[in-house]
């Protein structure tokens, strides 16, 4: 039938195109090809938007959980509801400290907030879980590897952390 398969090293896959192109060879395009450059755009888009518009929900989103934990804390009637709402200001001051490094969170916390913090940058496993009692491994916040920028990291590390609440 005339159809030929043989060797190449392109770097990306448009590169053959192009080549096909500029040699005047009848180009075939096959479904990975279009798949893959619809993956691509998705991929970009992706990126885009969380770096323009997720990473600054995230920081809001975090710093008004805090405040109503905070809240909850200082409005709290007997002692068991204002321990629970103690650890959820630590909690979310984990996810603080993923955009704030410097955060610091009071009511006796800070050190809980460090250790977990420690945790996760070091992997840790289960050695300390005092405060993110219900998480079983911390290496599960160490970002994927499509996290090419810091603020892409720092909003999917946040909300890997606060979606362990839910």
């Amino acid at each position: 039938n005339g159809f030929v398969v043989s060797p190449a090293y392109y770097k990306e896959i448009s590169d053959i195109y192009l080549e096909c192109k500029d040699t005047n060879h009848p180009i075939f395009i096959t479904t990975d090809a279009v798949l893959h450059t619809g993956h691509i755009f998705f991929d970009y888009l992706l990126r885009i938007l969380e770096v323009e518009k997720l990473y600054d929900s995230a920081v809001e989103l975090t710093d008004r959980i805090l405040e109503l934990s905070i809240k909850q804390y200082n409005e709290a009637s007997s002692e068991e509801v204002k321990e629970a709402a103690k650890l959820n200001i630590g909690f979310f001051a984990v996810a603080k400290r993923q955009f704030e490094p410097e955060y610091q969170v009071d009511y006796g916390l800070n050190e809980l907030v460090d250790q977990e913090c420690e945790n996760i940058k070091n992997h840790k496993g289960l050695e300390f879980r005092e405060l993110l009692t219900y998480v079983k491994i911390p290496s599960i916040y160490q970002t994927p590897s499509i996290a090419r920028s810091r603020a892409i990291r720092l909003f999917l590390k946040s909300l890997i952390i606060s979606s362990n609440l839910a």
